[in-house]
């Protein structure tokens, strides 16, 4: 396919973010910008499907105050938005830090800036001026044939899934008996004083011991979109053990699922079997990062499985994100907050502002991983009353 005049003079993104770094010069009140290192991360999460994501993901922040958004050449990404707190931006950094958790780049301390850097152009606009040169420069001198070379990450003992070795793990996963690796875990109701109530129990895939039961010599999670794509074949095998398994479903059940599975034929087949009756009995949690991936296939397959009775989860989701999440927007029922032990951490305006972004959801919001009686202290005193983790199950059975 030939380009047009037009569109072979299109400036590279870095020439762009210069002229309009330049055009801030007399207007840099209010503007904040935020340089995401993603050049840094491990080569097989630099993927242009990735970068898309992380970019898509960061567009309502662009939209809500009245920002540019500038994908570079080598997967580094630049924010620049006017009027917007500095939590905002901690809250989009933590949304991309999630995306690409699995990378050592985003599991440590970014004191250092290694992740992402801040800019307030009002007080550092030269600073970040000289920080964007240097990468309109060094993009100069990558089209001018310079090669800059960077090392790996020390290798893993265990070898990386990668498309090659995908279609032997998927053989294996779908000749195999998953019963030793499915595990149940149920989502309390609980109120002060009162015993547990159980709301509805969730069946998942255990992908640790799936390993190491099936598949010892790779690293299931290395490549994020390499374990979706595995995951969609576990959801068909777990569709298919429900319709074996669970004709009665005599309680409220939740299954972690993909978009794509929604959409597929095998979802369809599970439908035939399924009794209607049956639907509203049944909660799919799904991936913030797999609904961002195609947020159009999301919605209308999200829109479907509510008209079908079915009801939604957002899945896994860090305090950080939380008010960077539209859930009224997703059609959400429930929202999944992950627990985690600096909550207890938070200063008197910290808690405040939590509590305002737990009620600005439109959905009932579910503290995960509960593993500690502080997490129920907590998660009562910021009126949270649905909790899931291991020490909801031992005090249920006490």
């Amino acid at each position: 396919m030939t380009s047009t005049p037009s569109e072979a003079r299109t400036p590279p993104a870095e020439a762009q973010l210069l002229s309009y770094v330049h055009h801030l010069s007399d207007a840099r009140a209010g503007q904040r910008a935020v340089l995401f290192h993603l050049s840094r991360l491990q080569r097989h999460n630099r993927r242009d499907t990735h970068l898309q994501i992380a970019a898509n993901m960061l567009e309502d922040v662009v939209r809500r105050f009245s920002g540019r958004l500038f994908v570079l050449a080598t997967g580094d990404i630049v924010l620049i938005c006017k009027s917007t707190r500095r939590k905002t931006l901690d809250g989009a950094a933590a949304l991309i830090r999630y995306l690409f958790h699995d990378d050592p780049l985003a599991q440590h301390d970014d004191a250092a800036g290694d992740f992402c850097s801040l800019f307030d152009l009002e007080a550092d606009y030269d600073r970040f001026l000289a920080v964007v040169r240097r990468l309109k420069e060094a993009q100069e001198r990558r089209l001018a044939g310079e090669v800059v070379r960077r090392g790996d990450a020390p290798p893993r003992p265990r070898r990386p899934l990668d498309p090659e070795h995908l279609a032997d793990v998927l053989g294996i996963i779908n000749r195999a008996d998953l019963s030793n690796v499915m595990r149940r875990q149920a989502v309390w109701s609980l109120v002060p004083g009162a015993r547990p109530q159980r709301l509805f129990e969730e069946l998942f895939v255990s992908i640790e011991e799936l390993g190491q039961a099936l598949a010892p010599d790779y690293q299931l999670g290395n490549d994020r979109w390499l374990f979706q794509y595995l995951t969609q074949a576990l959801d068909r095998r777990v569709l298919s053990r429900l319709v074996r398994d669970y004709p009665g479903l005599a309680g409220g059940l939740s299954l972690n699922i993909n978009v794509a599975t929604l959409l597929s034929p095998e979802f369809a087949a599970f439908e035939d079997y399924l009794p209607v009756r049956a639907r509203g009995k049944i909660v799919f949690e799904l991936q913030l990062a797999d609904i961002w991936s195609d947020v159009g296939a999301y919605l209308f397959a999200g829109n479907l499985a509510k008209q079908h009775g079915y009801r939604l989860a957002l899945d896994g989701v860090r305090r950080r994100a939380l008010p960077l999440i539209d859930a009224g927007q997703l059609g959400v029922d429930y929202l999944k907050l992950i627990w985690e032990d600096g909550l207890l951490a938070l200063d008197t305006d910290e808690q405040q502002e939590f509590r305002l972004a737990l009620e600005a959801v439109p959905a009932r919001v579910i503290l995960m991983r509960c593993d500690r009686a502080e997490a129920l202290s907590f998660g009562h005193a910021a009126g949270i009353s649905l909790f899931q983790g291991w020490y909801l199950d031992r005090l249920a059975r006490d």
